[in-house]
């Protein structure tokens, strides 16, 4: 029999069954809805010619209860879900396996004698919040041909995830060499059971039976390891029938043993039960199919998983095409290794200024980015009439300025504006003062959502980010929604020191329809994000994995635009030659006027060089 402490080896257990899902579709899960709720010593009476411990594991889950449990359960919904979280020897004759193999059959007959069971748990799990998670599994397995890009398909079992990568680096998980799959999954429907858990130390996420995924990138960052994206979708049709609103079950009275009421409950449930009387004998629980059986383990399929968004060291190719754009996004999405590790001033000023045209607020900025006005000219000439999400020619051509690139690269706008942001002399931000105005206004203007997207480097940033940390990246931050585009050499590739950044963020922006590159799944993190550290994963070969949270300053690091007139109000009858300087006379130019002598090249903060802001260590 496991020990009570051993609680590495009972999530492993629970998190790593993925290999035994069926590859194929099955019938729905219904008929359990229509039994009453019972108390747990009822509901399990059934299974004991199958598990013959439950119900002293039963009694065991009932008497760890808080007298009071959380979340508004009763005692007997939060010790369904205990029990489900223990286990004992023989591993087959214990709850959760016998469980979710039968879930996993063919033949939904064999459900039956679970049925009170299956009506009190998930009632249980029904009053827990459902929340949108981003969570990890991970099997010692190789398991890529069976989620192919784009496939949909449905876990039937319970799935227990992790919500913290941190715990899939231990040599039970995934460790870090040899076949491995790690999935990282955007949910909608989890359960969070650690105040209902044997092991309330552990941070797990149940998943209901029934749900289904789809695959929505694979990456291979290395040998002998995959990294599969899937998100949860909505089937069609109802796989796992909902639970009907009863009443709870009483409390075993006080005045009644447990015996006589077993004996009334069971009165009750019996005509139910009777039909299925013969086909509750132990030989007839379907036994998980040995792995090796389950899954075809193809050795030439080695690839290596992780959490992604990847980021590599500095570097300019001009090309044309196709490849301009992959160098171009290669830029952007490589430069996290130079946020400073300080804390700066907030950025402010901007807010003060108004709305204008793009011409205008790049004006201030041609002294140190002598090509500007012509790509905002080519970016206004580039807008779609009228933009996506709302947004005015000016707002949406800002937004194409800043996803452009240009030889030099250091004189090109979206790198000298995070060069600046991350600067700590404040003033330096007062020639963009006016762009910034115009860009996060339009930025506001997007709808911002929870999100789960990637980044990376090939460096090694992991002693930079310990689990715990509160960081802030002071650039503006492109990010990935897909793992896929990580594949590349000139991202993170499969060998060499990388660090991987998996970001669940709330505040992301959708810039795609407004992109230089429109073909780009691209979403932008706001200057001045904070995040807190929730995790890191060695998988092995140079390659750490960085889980990080966004979180909510205390104070606003980067000051929100106010509501302005808006720059197509003031094009309207004025022509684009007088309207610059009929603006810049009018409001802005006093504003300006005194950082005039200020916006030389010379005082713009250059980026820093990456072996300057990253200690190289060869031997991590």
């Amino acid at each position: 029999m496991a020990t009570g402490g051993d609680a590495t080896a009972q999530q492993f257990a629970r998190v790593s069954d993925i290999a035994k899902e069926p590859q194929k579709m099955l019938m729905p899960i219904r008929g359990y809805e229509k039994m009453p709720l019972v108390p747990l010593e009822e509901a399990i009476t059934p299974l004991v010619s199958i598990l013959p411990e439950v119900q002293d594991y039963a009694y065991v889950a009932k008497q760890r209860c808080e007298p009071v449990p959380a979340d508004g359960l009763t005692q007997d919904q939060s010790a369904s879900i205990i029990l489900y979280t223990m286990e004992w020897e023989p591993h087959e004759e214990c709850l959760y396996f016998a469980l979710n193999a039968t879930l996993r059959a063919e033949d939904r007959r064999k459900l039956k004698p679970w049925f009170s069971y299956l009506k009190l748990i998930l009632t249980a799990l029904k009053q827990l919040r459902s929340t949108r998670h981003f969570v990890y599994r991970g099997v010692k397995m190789n398991l890529i041909k069976q989620y192919p890009l784009g496939k949909t398909f449905v876990w039937w079992g319970f799935s227990s995830c992790a919500s913290k990568m941190g715990v899939l680096e231990n040599e039970q998980f995934l460790g870090k060499t040899g076949d491995r799959t790690m999935f990282t999954i955007d949910c909608e429907s989890g359960k969070d059971i650690s105040r209902h858990s044997y092991y309330q130390s552990e941070d797990e996420i149940l998943l209901l039976p029934a749900r289904q995924f789809e695959v929505i990138s694979c990456l291979q960052p290395a040998p002998g390891l995959n990294m599969i994206q899937l998100k949860e979708t909505q089937s069609p049709i109802s796989l796992l029938q909902p639970v009907t609103n009863d009443s709870n079950p009483k409390a075993p009275s006080q005045d009644i043993d447990i015996k006589t009421q077993s004996e009334t409950i069971v009165a009750s449930v019996q005509p139910k039960l009777d039909s299925v009387k013969s086909g509750t004998s132990a030989s007839t629980v379907p036994k998980p199919m040995p792995m090796h059986k389950t899954i075809a383990h193809d050795a030439k399929s080695d690839i290596r998983f992780s959490n992604i968004f990847i980021e590599i060291p500095r570097l300019f190719i001009m090309a044309t095409g196709g490849e301009e754009e992959f160098t171009q996004r290669v830029l952007r999405f490589s430069d996290v290794a130079q946020e400073p590790t300080e804390m700066l001033m907030p950025i402010s000023g901007h807010e003060d200024m108004p709305i204008v045209p793009l011409e205008i607020a790049v004006e201030p900025l041609v002294s140190f980015l002598p090509a500007v006005q012509s790509y905002a000219y080519a970016a206004k000439k580039r807008c779609k009439n009228p933009p996506a999400d709302g947004l005015t020619i000016d707002e949406s051509a800002s937004i194409i300025l800043y996803s452009m690139g240009w030889k030099p690269i250091d004189k090109c706008l979206y790198a000298a504006l995070n060069a600046t942001l991350r600067s700590e002399d404040r003033d330096q931000l007062v020639p963009w003062f006016l762009y910034l105005k115009l860009f996060l206004t339009a930025l506001s203007r997007l709808p911002s959502s929870r999100r789960f997207l990637f980044r990376g480097v090939k460096l090694d940033l992991h002693t930079m980010y310990p689990k715990g940390e509160t960081i802030i990246w002071w650039g503006f931050s492109s990010c990935t929604t897909s793992i896929n585009v990580l594949q590349s050499e000139r991202f993170l590739g499969t060998t060499g020191t990388r660090t991987m950044f998996t970001i669940e963020c709330f505040s992301g922006k959708d810039i795609k329809q407004h992109s230089y590159f429109p073909s780009e799944d691209e979403i932008l993190l706001l200057a001045a994000t904070q995040f807190k550290v929730m995790g890191c994963l060695n998988a092995g070969n140079g390659l750490h994995t960085i889980q990080l949270q966004e979180t909510q300053p205390p104070f606003p690091l980067l000051y929100p635009t106010a509501s302005n007139l808006n720059s197509n109000d003031l094009t309207k009858d004025i022509g684009i030659k007088t309207q610059p300087e009929t603006i810049a006379a009018s409001s802005v130019q006093p504003k300006l006027e005194s950082v005039k002598s200020s916006t030389s090249a010379s005082t713009v903060p250059q980026p820093t060089p990456m072996h300057k802001t990253i200690t190289h260590d060869a031997t991590s």
